[in-house]
């Protein structure tokens, strides 16, 4: 998995895996998954991601990476569909 902060929208986005995006849902307040036709999570949207992470993934200097131990968190979005 892999992440990308966009500090102009002070957004982090988690790719889980790169597809189509059939279905948007927000699964709490500035916080929305991205699922493709089989239900399956490709993407999450972090809002505000500056104030949620207190910078821990939003330094202007780190804009992209890897992001591991995640696996678990992906298969709760499974469910959420």
């Amino acid at each position: 998995m892999n992440y990308r902060y966009d500090p102009r929208a002070d957004a982090v986005n988690i790719i889980f895996k790169k597809g189509k995006v059939t279905e948007t849902r927000e699964i709490a307040p500035g916080v929305m998954v991205d699922f493709d036709k089989k239900g399956a999570p490709l993407y999450l949207e972090i809002l505000d991601a500056g104030k949620r992470f207190a910078h821990k993934y939003t330094s202007p200097k780190i804009t992209s990476g890897k992001m591991s131990g995640l696996k678990r968190q992906r298969q709760e979005l499974v469910k959420l569909r």
